[in-house]
């Protein structure tokens, strides 16, 4: 019987527990943790409403200024065709120009952005609105240093400039026209590759002569040493292989190089490349660089070797 009643009790008091925590949920107090299962799941419902969520940081209470107390503009270069401005300038400064210049005809002008060209020694003008604080300005002068001046054209016709720019170099809107690599004419790599080893530097009609000496001893009979071509007459199947020999290297500005006794263009830095055709057998390659005082001399001699089989 007392068995009975404890166990009575016993559930009563569970029945209670629950009864208070469902009434303390209610009530606004805490959720139990969630475990990390339940956890995965919400973080995976949140990526499909994120739009929902309220922010993590609160929005800042500063904003940005609308100006600097400053005067100043300043010029970027957007593409080789155009520019981008943006400036400031401050309203006392604009009052007191206004009235040296007096009142009637500083009103009834217009702002004006001049457009300085540097490389060519020019200007143009451009329309624009002050208060816009920022333009876009078609200039078409690549490759040109260029610098702008913000100002007003009066009725009379005169710019009275305000501010300058920095100066910007507009890039260039083709191929740069610098060239890295000495490529040789085709008549010369014919030579070479029947054994006779010119440079860059020979000129087009020594290598003809040369050319036209091999092809009447029988030496060469078409572009390309005979270790350079494979082809079976009357098969359309064939292969071809070339190889070329890049030599570089570098030396004391103003110096003189040669190579197989030519002289080789330097870089303003000192340094060169040279481009051969490597036909097969061994190439000896004297580079010789001599100061720019012609007091001193160092040689350094590569060999290379090849061979090919088919």
């Amino acid at each position: 019987m007392d068995d009975g009643r404890a166990h009575r009790e016993e559930e009563g008091e569970i029945l209670h527990r629950e009864d208070v925590e469902d009434r303390s949920i209610g009530a606004g107090a805490e959720m139990p943790v969630e475990t990390s299962d339940a956890r995965a799941i919400n973080l995976r419902e949140e990526r499909f409403y994120a739009a929902h969520r309220e922010p993590d940081v609160a929005p800042s209470p500063y904003e940005l200024p609308s100006g600097y107390n400053d005067t100043r503009l300043v010029a970027m270069v957007r593409d080789p065709l155009w520019l981008f401005a943006y400036w400031e300038v401050q309203g006392d400064l604009i009052e007191r120009i206004r009235l040296e210049e007096g009142p009637d005809h500083w009103d009834g002008g217009s702002w004006t952005m001049r457009v300085m060209d540097l490389t060519d020694q020019d200007a143009f003008d451009v329309g624009i609105d002050v208060y816009a604080r920022n333009w876009y300005l078609e200039v078409g002068r690549p490759g040109h240093l260029l610098q702008l001046c913000l100002g007003r054209t009066l009725p009379s016709g005169r710019f009275v400039p305000l501010v300058y720019s920095n100066k910007t170099q507009a890039p260039p809107a083709g191929v740069s026209d610098l060239i890295d690599e000495e490529w040789m004419v085709l008549e010369e790599a014919t030579v070479m590759a029947a054994g006779s080893f010119l440079i860059g530097a020979t000129s087009p009609g020594m290598g003809r002569i040369m050319l036209e000496r091999e092809m009447a001893s029988g030496a060469i009979i078409n572009v390309g040493s005979p270790g350079l071509q494979a082809k079976v007459a009357g098969q359309p199947f064939w292969l071809t292989v070339n190889t070329e020999l890049i030599l570089y290297g570098a030396t004391q500005p103003g110096a003189q190089v040669t190579i197989f006794g030519q002289p080789i263009k330097l870089r303003p830095d000192g340094t060169f490349t040279a481009r051969y055709a490597l036909p097969d057998g061994t190439l000896v390659i004297p580079v010789q660089a001599i100061s720019p005082q012609g007091t001193e001399s160092i040689t350094v001699t590569p060999v290379v070797s090849r061979e090919t089989y088919s």
